[in-house]
């Protein structure tokens, strides 16, 4: 750890390695304190020669928020994330609240893994299902706003559902359901102004 430490560039391409863009690195680097604890966490977590830009986000996660009280399980969700087996924000958020309240006691693995979505794949089907039953909870509210519509409070009604699911496809989901939807939308409205207008 003393010879990355010693050189702020070592640090740098560290930082670099893990997929941070330069302006996050640069503001790490200025702030002495949070700097050693994310090349703690990187080390910790045996990823000081590099990963993808989705781990080293969750490293950083982690350098940020992880709770002081359960220091002693950090390496754990730390060799979570470097093997694959946490690979989300509410997955590391689901673990930052499990060790908050286990602190530094023992802990039941399998109560951990279950708290955190350990295991759990949703499909592409299942979000396309939760999505359907969101828009068409929320169909009034959508089309009354169309574009304005706050997809973030969409993506939070269906993350109720499937709290594990991938971020970006419930996203790339909703943006095509939304589309298809106000196209709908669109077309009806059309055929109906155009009936207007035979009736008049």
């Amino acid at each position: 750890m003393s010879s990355l430490e010693d050189s702020r560039l070592d640090v740098r391409e560290v930082f670099l390695s893990i997929g941070l863009d330069v302006k996050t690195v640069e503001k790490a680097l200025v702030n002495a304190k949070f700097r050693d604890n994310l090349l703690e966490v990187i080390l910790e977590a045996e990823l000081h020669e590099g990963c993808k830009i989705s781990t080293g986000l969750l490293l950083h996660l982690v350098a940020r928020k992880y709770p002081k009280n359960a220091l002693c399980h950090r390496p754990t969700l730390l060799q979570y994330i470097a093997t694959g087996k946490v690979t989300s924000v509410p997955q590391v958020e689901a673990a930052f609240g499990f060790f908050a309240l286990v602190g530094p006691e023992f802990y039941d693995r399998e109560k951990f893994e279950e708290s955190c979505g350990i295991g759990v794949e949703v499909s592409r089907d299942q979000v396309t299902a939760a999505v359907k039953m969101v828009f068409d909870k929320c169909k009034t509210l959508i089309l009354e706003q169309r574009k304005q519509v706050n997809v973030g409070v969409l993506l939070n009604h269906v993350w109720v559902a499937h709290p594990w699911a991938d971020g970006k496809v419930l996203k790339k989901e909703i943006d095509i359901q939304l589309k298809q939807l106000l196209e709908e939308d669109a077309k009806k409205k059309q055929v109906q102004r155009k009936r207007m207008k035979l009736v008049a």
